[in-house]
């Protein structure tokens, strides 16, 4: 207990005990009230804090003792002095509430520190319950805040009708993922699919990518090039996010006129395409360093390209997806994408994907944001 007056109701009209309790709490930052009935004491507790109340039960009836401590129980510690050795009598009142009980005549100093233990122990449990309310209050400003992250989150990305031949999934590791897919046509007929993972994930990692959107989908729609496109990005990113953070990213150009597949990558798992039969004819690996770190002169934009195929799938993910451990410590790896690939159809391949990569996972939780996208070329 500490230096402030702790207030005590004190029940009861029998002088000798009035004058005992008086004395023991006289000079230990007590201040005691008694009153003689249950009525008057009811009356004080509508207008005064008490941190216990203390009941002599000996001029009182059953009834009133009983009524008494089933009304204050539950807000204030009560402590009953009688000379009622009855076990019945005595377990009625614990039943209801009661903190403690002691029996006449009474042991001064078993009495004394038994109250403070009972006055510790409520101050305590007070202190927890105004925690809990705090925490709670600061939890929900957490969601408030949270919320209008989300939003600004999934406008900033914003919904689109993406065509029949893009199938993707997101599993983020949090509220927010660091992974963010993105598509939209150019001008010139030329479809753009940027894949790109953040570092981290959650939040901090969200708001690396905010920029990363606005910035593709409006050079898009203004018709530049993805060299272009992979300039500005690497140069804004530069000066929007922090040092220490960094964007992987594939960037892939769909050039319908010309019929050819263009690839940029950059740290990130390699690219893969696949054949109809689900044999895999070429690969895609990182060249480039990640989006945000090199400064213009270094940064190559330079993308791959090929002859645009009329069958197969181009296959891409993001790191969570092999890195994904189970409760053993085990990563899922390469090799189960690679296998569920080659007895998968295309149209059910990320949901195979996925499915596997839960079963492995099992009861583990998800270490890392996981993104999974599918081109199906017959589709094109």
């Amino acid at each position: 207990m500490n230096n402030l007056i702790v207030k005590l109701l004190l029940v009861s009209n029998d002088y000798v005990v009035d004058s005992m309790l008086s004395e023991i709490f006289s000079n230990k930052n007590f201040e005691i009230d008694i009153f003689n009935t249950f009525s008057e004491s009811q009356l004080k507790l509508k207008t005064k804090e008490y941190a216990l109340i203390i009941v002599n039960d000996d001029m009182l009836s059953d009834d009133s003792l009983f009524k008494f401590v089933l009304e204050n129980s539950s807000f204030y510690p009560v402590i009953i002095i009688s000379d009622k050795d009855d076990d019945i009598f005595i377990e009625k009142y614990f039943r209801i509430g009661v903190s403690d009980y002691f029996l006449k005549p009474l042991n001064l100093s078993l009495f004394w520190n038994k109250v403070k233990k009972i006055l510790d122990d409520n101050t305590l449990r007070e202190k927890s319950k105004e925690e809990s309310k705090l925490l709670g209050e600061l939890m929900h400003q957490h969601k408030v805040e949270e919320s209008i992250a989300y939003y600004v989150y999934k406008h900033m990305i914003g919904e689109e009708n993406r065509p029949d031949f893009l199938n993707s999934y997101t599993l983020s590791a949090d509220s927010f993922s660091g992974d963010i897919q993105l598509h939209s046509q150019g001008p010139s007929g030329s479809h753009y699919i940027l894949l790109a993972d953040a570092t981290g994930h959650g939040l901090a990692a969200a708001i690396s990518v905010f920029p990363l959107a606005s910035i593709f989908k409006s050079m898009i729609s203004k018709g530049q090039s993805a060299e272009m496109v992979l300039e500005e990005l690497n140069s804004k990113l530069g000066d929007y996010i922090p040092p220490d953070r960094f964007i992987s990213a594939i960037l892939i150009e769909i050039d319908l006129y010309r019929r050819e597949l263009k690839v940029w990558n950059g740290a990130m798992p390699t690219v893969l395409i696949y054949s109809e039969k689900m044999e895999k004819v070429a690969e895609i690996a990182s060249e480039n360093m990640a989006l945000g770190i090199l400064d213009e002169k270094d940064f190559n934009s330079e993308l791959e390209i090929i002859e645009l195929p009329k069958k197969g799938l181009l296959f891409m993910y993001s790191d969570g997806l092999t890195e994904q451990c189970n409760c053993s410590g085990e990563e899922f790896g390469e090799d189960r994408v690679f296998n569920k690939i080659r007895h998968s159809e295309v149209k059910s391949l990320v949901e195979d994907v996925m499915e596997e990569n839960n079963e492995f996972r099992g009861n583990e939780s998800v270490h890392d944001d996981i993104s999974i996208c599918v081109v199906d070329f017959n589709k094109i």
